[in-house]
């Protein structure tokens, strides 16, 4: 018998919501292969899993806090830890039709991984402080904090990349 997670088949929830997992996971590994290998292992999790869900708006919930959980997870790995991501991200999101719409996921991949989460789920998820700060396990004011932060490191990283533009035209 196939799972059915609020009235929803695997395959339903799949198509639904391989955009926002697969989003998660790019802005978050930085590359293809990783952000592939994260995607697939956050819909296995799904499969295995004998949760009951409510809505959709629960699984969309539950599929984005285990891709978050995947990244870190991915991000923990010691051998990881030696690899520059940031060249990487630009390549994967010029080729990802999905992501070539959104001219600031670049940028964002550029920012430290506690930023990037926060302004990650604020913008791109329209999640509230509360729920960002449930999400991701950590207190309100730390997600404020991160998103003022985040916010002022991502303006850096846009002026610079203007600059270099400009100088590029010049």
């Amino acid at each position: 018998m196939d799972n059915v997670y609020a009235g929803m088949t695997f395959e339903q929830v799949l198509r639904k919501f391989a955009d926002d997992v697969t989003r998660v996971c790019v802005i978050h590994c930085g590359n293809q292969t990783d952000a592939e290998d994260c995607f697939q292992n956050v819909f296995f999790k799904l499969y295995r899993s004998n949760m009951t869900f409510e809505s959709e708006a629960h699984i969309r919930a539950w599929l984005i806090r285990v891709a978050i959980n995947e990244c870190i997870d991915w991000h923990r790995q010691v051998w990881k830890k030696r690899i520059t991501l940031s060249d990487q991200i630009g390549i994967y999101t010029e080729q990802s039709s999905v992501e070539r719409e959104d001219s600031i996921l670049p940028y964002l991949g550029k920012l430290p991984f506690k930023y990037r989460s926060v302004l990650y789920c604020y913008y791109y998820e329209d999640m509230k402080v509360e729920e960002i700060s449930a999400q991701l396990s950590i207190p309100q004011n730390t997600v404020k904090t991160h998103l003022s932060r985040g916010r002022k490191m991502l303006e850096k990283v846009l002026l610079i990349d203007q600059e270099e533009d400009q100088s590029v035209q010049a």
